[in-house]
C-alpha cells in the first residue's frame, strides 16, 4: 500500500476573477475579488463613455453605474474580438426603461 506523504508548503491557490467559456464569453467570479474586477470594467466603461450614461448622456458617477450589454447569454466582456464595445455604462432607471422597452418589442 503506497505511503501518503505530507506536503508541508503548498502553493496557495489564486483566485481567479474571470472564467473563460469556450464560446469566447467571459464570466467574472462572484466574491469580493470578482466585486473589484467588475469596478474595474466599469471604471474603464465609464472612461470610455466620457463619464456619461450611455442613454440620457448625463453624468453619472461610478457609484451609480449598471451595466448593460448586447446579446442574450451572460458575457462580462467589455469589448469583442473586435474592438467593438459590447457592454456599456447607465443609470439604474436607464436600464430599467430599456428593459421595459425591449419586453415591449418581443
Amino acid at each position: 500500500m503506497p505511503r501518503k506523504i505530507k506536503v508541508k508548503f503548498r502553493k496557495k491557490k489564486t483566485a481567479s476573477t474571470v472564467r473563460y467559456m469556450s464560446d469566447g464569453r467571459e464570466l467574472v467570479v462572484k466574491g469580493a475579488v470578482g466585486r473589484q474586477e467588475r469596478i474595474r470594467r466599469q471604471d474603464i466603461v465609464l472612461v470610455r463613455q466620457n463619464g456619461l450614461c450611455w442613454v440620457c448622456r448625463e453624468p453619472l458617477p461610478l457609484s451609480q453605474v449598471e451595466m448593460v450589454r448586447h446579446g442574450g447569454e451572460r458575457d462580462d466582456r467589455i469589448e469583442d474580438e473586435y474592438g467593438r464595445a459590447i457592454s456599456m455604462a447607465v443609470h439604474r432607471k436607464c436600464r430599467l426603461r430599456l428593459l421595459a422597452a425591449n419586453r415591449r418589442r418581443s
